[in-house]
């Protein structure tokens, strides 16, 4: 008998910050981390957004104002994981998770996912 997997509901977020001149085109990078969400069988993506940033918060990478905005939004998605298309430094994960209720992967992490999840041999899944 096949051992059964939880599906997980996550919610896909883009930040686009408007003061980064190398940044990608929103659009395209957020279907590109839906993609990427999409790859791990265990998911579900309940909702995806591009988040407008003028300039990343040291502390929570969003603003207060629009880290409530997406509690919200993972709230209405009964979402249990955020997958941020993008770099999260550990003190922003640890303080939106506190914030947020959910667990969070960056883009590294959740590519990390997906090469554990598709290892065969003992020495890819370390």
């Amino acid at each position: 008998m096949g051992e059964e997997r939880s599906v997980t509901r996550a919610y896909v977020l883009h930040p686009e910050v408007k003061s980064d001149n190398t940044r990608r085109h929103a659009a395209s990078a957020l279907e590109e981390g839906v993609a990427l969400a999409q790859a791990l069988p265990e998911l579900e993506v309940v909702g995806s957004q591009v988040v407008s940033l003028p300039r990343m918060h040291p502390g929570m990478l969003f603003g207060k104002g629009k880290v409530q905005e997406i509690k919200d939004w993972l709230a209405e998605a009964e979402a249990g994981l955020v997958l941020i298309d993008g770099h999260v430094s550990p003190v922003q994960q640890r303080n939106l998770e506190k914030e947020w209720g959910v667990k969070l992967l960056d883009r590294t992490g959740l590519i990390l996912e997906i090469f554990s999840d598709r290892a065969r041999t003992r020495e890819g899944v370390l």
